[in-house]
């Protein structure tokens, strides 16, 4: 995946959904209204360097939540990323699930989904232009994989972030130079066991079975 380069144009581009209406981290921000043959879209464009990479990130509810899903106008939301330089697009949604072992804080990667939006148009073929998209593999492999990695290289992070505080915890309790908060957050941790890593639920692709 291409990685844009500060002041480039960005080549990624990031759809957030509910809860999710701005961007930690971004510098050296700017925002863009672009115009589409589809009309406008959710918001303006946000765009700003993330740890070395450009990206432009769009609320797709607006800032303020005021468009409900068969409001928003999907269309002039790709085309105007499409239109900036966007060359792969990461959704963000904030879902329900059936499954219990699912729980809450945990990141699922889909690589096949049921579209159930309704009250939309939902092609960009009309007036004379026909065209068929095949829906068989939705979400690009490549994108999926790297967000596999990147959620595994941030879980052993945090990890590697709670062990270390629980040893200083540890060794302040086995000097006496602890707090009693430092005490009661070492025996709540004794008691639960070791903290545990989020869990990634990284579907494979049709293509990738055996």
């Amino acid at each position: 995946m291409k990685r844009g380069k500060t002041g480039d144009k960005p080549t990624i581009g990031i759809i957030a959904g509910s809860g999710l209406y701005q961007m930690e981290g971004l510098t050296n921000v700017t925002e863009v209204r672009v115009g589409t043959p589809f009309g406008q879209p959710s918001d303006a464009l946000v765009i700003g360097d993330l740890e070395g990479t450009r990206v432009a990130f769009l609320a797709r509810h607006g800032r303020h939540h005021r468009l409900s899903p068969s409001e928003i106008n999907y269309r002039a939301n790709i085309y105007a990323l499409k239109k900036i330089g966007a060359e792969r697009i990461v959704s963000v949604s904030a879902v329900g699930s059936m499954k219990e072992s699912l729980q809450p804080g945990e990141v699922v990667i889909p690589h096949q989904f049921l579209d159930q939006t309704k009250r939309r148009i939902s092609t960009f073929f009309e007036s004379g232009v026909v065209a068929h998209v095949a829906m068989a593999d939705p979400v690009c492999p490549d994108v999926a994989e790297k967000l596999a990695q990147a959620q595994s290289a941030a879980n052993k992070a945090r990890q590697d972030e709670l062990e270390r505080d629980l040893l200083r915890k540890l060794e302040l309790a086995r000097t006496g130079s602890g707090t009693e908060r430092d005490l009661s957050q070492v025996r709540a941790l004794r008691d639960a066991g070791a903290p545990p890593r989020s869990r990634i639920h990284h579907g494979r692709s049709p293509r990738s079975r055996d």
